[in-house]
């Protein structure tokens, strides 16, 4: 029978101080740095302490008498197609090499434009902007319930935001989760900004102000609810769906077999993109800078490439059990590096991850062509709790057009499987340290994640794409490049210039240098096509 041609589908969907040890570049130039754990970031249960404290402090004081929400929003048909909760029995392959995991829609709403409140609306308590106003004895609250029966959770987004001093804006649900205070311009202080998920079909939005009561100062407190994200959580007939905890049978669903710290690093995305919300996969990566400790996470570029995307990410972490993370995560992030070459997107988180987390050690040690070299990871697949994967480098089978063996890491998996939502999940080395981040599958049946001999999982690689994240995986240069120097010893080095380097001379197409292309036209050990075409 013949063979079909492979195709791609991108699974998309305590305060101590530690002394940091970056690690020398060994005689080929490469680096290898461990990692650590995490210092900066606070106790999980004294966040969750002080958010149920905030919670039921904010619902004592809500401004509501009666529990009719302000805002109900509804998924339509063709949203659950679009999220994936059903089956688009028109989609083609196509469609499934570009789609993200998508777990949730945006669905805009009318008439939540804060402006113009007076003080008779407040005595009166009337409702105003779709919420209740309520006067207390040095101001007012104003209280909004968004509600969707078909949440699993909901995010709120406000725009023009403005506030004066004295006053401040609170997210949260009765199920002791509480964010804010927002204040001033808001969350990046340019008055646009989405609040973090709460994990509850009904979330409760509200404002206090403490001060002057005259129609002059009320006029400036602005603001917009334009939109609310849904988490969606079953299809129409009420039972789970794939794109939440659905997985398929070779899904390993549970951490076991990975390393404590490769289970301290992982964190599980979510953000809004446009009219969806997305999930993927990434990790904490250390860096060798040992004066600080910079919250650096890796992922792909398929997944976050955007900076409005980045800012509104959540990242949870030790989200190790069932279908909905505790409320151990980061807010917001900002792009370092990203890009297509290797599929690979380095982020800056704008918060400490919270205490328990760790950061993965990495390595730029090329492994595409280390045939059966062992790789595991840690994903989060349909949005599942940790689930753990092992793999088997293929250096020898085929590989997607475009997608070169030595850019990307090709794999049999052999304990478990990735799906969508792994996406961006680091992969490791035998000693547990970081060599690339999941970009998708290749193979000819990719309907089934589960079938091992027609399908490759296939990973960006991170010694492909080291000069673009270098600056900020070795700030101070420590280890050096490989082999960047151009030392002029007569050797050719890997990184040296093969054009414009003297110890390279008479090397073809100024590819970089490979310590292995000894010029026999053989491909041997670490040389791949993307390094050495066997003319050298």
């Amino acid at each position: 029978m013949a063979r079909k041609t492979p195709v791609l589908v991108l699974l998309s969907l305590a305060l101590t101080t530690t002394a940091l040890f970056s690690a020398p570049a060994d005689k080929d130039g490469y680096l290898s740095v461990p990692g650590h754990p995490a210092t900066l970031g606070e106790d999980p249960t004294q966040i969750a302490a002080r958010q149920a404290l905030d919670a039921q402090w904010l619902f004592d004081r809500r401004a509501l008498t009666t529990r009719a929400p302000g805002i109900v929003v509804s998924l339509t048909d063709q949203d659950r197609i679009d999220i994936g909760m059903t089956d688009d029995k028109n989609a083609t392959a196509d469609d499934l090499r570009v789609r993200k995991m998508r777990v949730g829609v945006v669905k805009n709403i009318q008439g939540v434009n804060f402006r113009g409140v007076t003080p008779e609306q407040v005595t009166a308590g009337d409702v105003f902007a779709g919420g209740q106003l309520a006067a207390t004895g040095d101001g007012f609250t104003w209280t909004l319930i968004a509600e969707s029966p078909d949440a699993l959770g909901m995010r709120v987004n406000f725009d023009r935001f403005s506030l004066p001093a004295g006053a401040e804006m609170w997210v949260y649900g009765e199920n002791d989760e509480a964010f804010g205070p927002f204040t001033g311009f808001g969350r990046h202080d340019d008055g646009e900004f989405w609040a973090e998920l709460i994990h509850t079909s009904r979330a409760y939005v509200q404002l206090h102000y403490k001060g002057e009561m005259d129609p002059r100062s009320l006029n400036e407190i602005r603001f917009d609810v334009p939109a609310v994200a849904i988490l969606a959580v079953s299809d129409a007939a009420g039972t789970a769906t794939r794109a939440i905890c659905g997985n398929a049978s070779c899904i390993n669903t549970s951490n076991s077999g990975a390393s404590a710290t490769q289970k301290a690093a992982a964190g599980h995305m979510r953000w809004v993109s446009g009219a969806f919300l997305n999930i993927c996969s990434g990790a904490l990566i250390a860096d060798t800078d040992n004066s600080s400790e910079r919250p650096l996470f890796l992922t792909a570029n398929h997944c976050v490439s955007r900076g409005k995307d980045a800012r509104n990410l959540q990242v949870y972490f030790n989200y190790t059990s069932g279908c909905s993370p505790s409320g151990n995560s980061t807010s917001g992030s900002q792009i370092l590096s990203s890009s297509g070459n290797g599929d690979h997107t380095l982020l800056e988180l704008n918060q400490n991850p919270p205490g328990g987390t760790s950061f993965l050690g990495w390595s730029n040690v090329p492994i595409a062509s280390n045939n059966n070299a062992s790789m595991e990871r840690i994903s989060h697949p349909n949005a599942q709790s940790q689930s753990f994967s092992a793999h088997s480098v293929d250096s020898g089978s085929f590989t997607c057009n475009g997608f070169p063996r030595g850019e990307f890491i090709y794999s049999r998996d052999t304990n478990g499987a990735t799906d969508g939502g792994s996406s961006g999940g680091p992969v490791v080395n035998g000693g547990g340290l970081i060599v690339g981040q999941l970009f998708g599958a290749c193979g000819s049946n990719l309907g089934d994640v589960c079938d091992v001999n027609n399908n490759r999982t296939m990973d960006g690689a991170l010694a492909h794409y080291y000069s673009s994240v270098s600056t900020y995986l070795d700030p101070d240069g420590g280890g050096d490049p490989p082999g960047g120097d151009c030392d002029n010893d007569n050797v050719c080095e890997p990184g040296e210039d093969c054009t414009n380097c003297g110890d390279c001379a008479g090397r073809q197409n100024g590819r970089p240098a490979n310590r292995y292309c000894c010029g026999d036209g053989t491909e041997q050990n670490a040389e791949t096509s993307a390094l050495c075409d066997g003319n050298f």
